[in-house]
Parts: structure tokens; C-alpha cells; sequence
């Protein structure tokens, strides 16, 4: 299966690349796995070479770990008041009681469901920033267990996150303030990060990406989301002060949100999962909102 691909993967790494996009070297989508980018707390990157119908461009292939092996084990703060996606990336119905049940009691089918959402909601995340015109990665396509999306990088090496960069003082502004657009406009979308911070943020040729977002906060159903949002905004600000960039976190945090829940948008009525059937091929919109204030205020 994986001759003559350039990367070579260790013994553990064979069966999950197998499982997650052997497929898309069967079938032409990948034409190549040239090396490993990085490892993280649930998954392994992958630079990989598209094949002809993605006209042989670089791709990003993010490969999960079991959940056995993942060092993010406690997400329920993450997923509370979030609607499941299934394999297709449709909305999982609230009375669906056999996936409630299997949840509920750690099943093999619940921990499946968990998982797949888990990934599909990643999906979503890229497309609705890509769609609205967001920094993040193109995303291209998900199987059960990879997302595939755009290469932020060349054939030499992936580009660098911005914890190990330190730009001068106003090429950071300029890069806080693109990173809080970004929030600004995921929020609008009644999502919140969770988890962002300069780990997840890549730099290549002076723009920003946002990565990283399997764990997007639903703000309506989640109780932590305000929190959450809060401290998204805060690491931010603080991971760029020994830039010598000086954002008041907690104004900068309010003044989004208030802008975004306060203003003739209003908020999303309902969370985007519930409502929108997610295929990688079709447009993420914004649901249609209402103008008040949110519950959070």
C-alpha cells in the first residue's frame, strides 16, 4: 500500500495511515506522502502531494490517533451543547436515541459517533472561515479518520508556528489584529475556537492561518463558550506582549463580543451544526439571526 511513497512510516504509523487515507492513494486523490510535519496532542500532520484531480498540489493530511492514544481526553467542555455530525457530516437528530444511548453508556458505536464528530466538526470549522473569507487552510475533504486540506508550507518544510517566531513590533500588530478578525468572524458564526493560542497559529509569507479547530465551541449551547472565547483572546494578547504588542485582553475580548451580539446581526438562533448538512463539496452560510443580546452578556 505504501510503495513507492517517498515518506517512510514507522510500524505504529503504518495501520493508521492505511485506515485514514489509503483510499485517496488508491483512488488518485493523493498521489504521494512526502514526510512527516509534526505530531500533537491527538493527531499527526502529514505534507503530502495531491494527485490529479487536486492538480498535484501540496496537501495537508491531519491523521487522528485513537482516542486511547490522544493526550486530549477530557473534551466534554468542548462538545457540551454542540449537535453531533455523523460520517456524512449531517446533523445526528437530537431524538436519536440509539446514538444518546451508545453515548451515553461509552459503546464501541458511541465512541465511533464521538470520534467521527469530533473530526467532521474540524471540517466545519475550516469551511465556514474559509467561506467567509477567514485565514485558515483550504479545507478539501475528511475521511473517517484524516482531514485533508491546504499546505501551508513548500516541499521543504511546513511553515513555522508563531511560538517560534518572534516578528518585529508592528509585522505583530498587524498579525494580533488579523488573529482577532478571525475570532471576530468564527463568533459571528456562533463558534468559538476553545483551544487557540500561538501553537495554532502558522506564519508563511507574511499571513496568518489559524489551524487546529476540531474542538469549536458551540456559543448558544455551551455554557463554557464565554469562557472559552475569553481565553482564546487572552492567550493571544499575552503570547504577543514579548513582541511588544500591548492589547488589553479583557476590552479587546468585550468589545468583539459585543460587536458581534449587539449589533443588527444579532446571533445565530441556532447552533450552525443542527441546521446546516455539512458536505466539503457545498457553501457553509451563516444561519439567519435575530437581532438581541446574548445570554452571556
Amino acid at each position: 500500500m505504501f510503495d513507492p511513497i517517498t515518506y517512510v512510516p514507522s510500524r505504529h504509523e503504518q495501520g493508521w495511515l492505511l485506515e485514514s487515507f489509503g483510499d485517496w492513494l488508491d483512488d488518485g486523490t493523493l498521489s504521494d506522502v512526502l514526510y512527516s510535519v509534526r505530531g500533537g496532542k491527538e493527531a499527526n500532520v502529514y505534507c503530502c502531494r495531491g494527485g490529479p484531480s487536486l492538480d498535484h498540489r501540496l496537501v495537508a493530511a491531519k491523521v487522528y490517533r485513537p482516542r486511547k492514544y490522544r493526550e486530549l481526553s477530557n473534551d466534554s467542555v468542548y462538545r457540551e451543547g454542540r449537535g453531533l455530525l455523523d460520517e456524512n457530516g449531517h446533523g445526528v437528530r437530537a431524538r436519536d436515541r440509539r446514538a444518546a444511548q451508545a453515548i451515553r453508556k461509552g459503546t464501541a458505536y458511541g465512541k465511533h459517533l464521538s470520534h467521527t464528530s469530533w473530526i467532521k466538526h474540524e471540517l466545519v470549522g475550516l469551511q465556514t472561515l474559509f467561506d467567509a473569507g477567514g485565514s485558515v487552510p483550504e479545507p478539501i475533504a475528511a475521511s473517517m479518520n484524516a482531514v485533508l486540506m491546504g499546505f501551508v508550507g513548500d516541499e521543504h518544510g511546513a511553515a513555522p508556528t508563531l511560538d517560534r517566531l518572534r516578528p518585529e513590533p508592528e509585522e505583530a500588530q498587524a498579525i494580533v489584529t488579523e488573529v482577532l478578525r478571525n475570532v471576530e468572524l468564527l463568533l459571528s458564526y456562533g463558534w468559538v475556537h476553545g483551544d487557540l493560542s500561538l501553537y495554532n497559529l502558522l506564519y508563511w509569507e507574511q499571513r496568518v492561518y489559524v489551524i487546529d479547530l476540531p474542538q469549536i465551541s458551540d456559543v448558544l449551547g455551551n455554557p463554557n463558550a464565554l469562557d472559552l472565547f475569553r481565553r482564546d483572546v487572552a492567550r493571544i494578547c499575552e503570547g504577543f506582549r514579548r513582541c511588544g504588542v500591548s492589547v488589553d485582553a479583557r476590552a479587546a475580548a468585550d468589545e468583539i463580543w459585543d460587536r458581534v451580539f449587539e449589533t443588527d446581526e444579532g446571533v445565530p438562533e441556532i447552533p450552525i451544526a443542527t441546521v446546516v448538512p455539512f458536505d466539503f463539496r457545498s457553501e457553509v452560510r451563516p444561519v439567519r439571526s435575530r437581532s438581541r443580546k446574548s445570554r452571556y452578556a
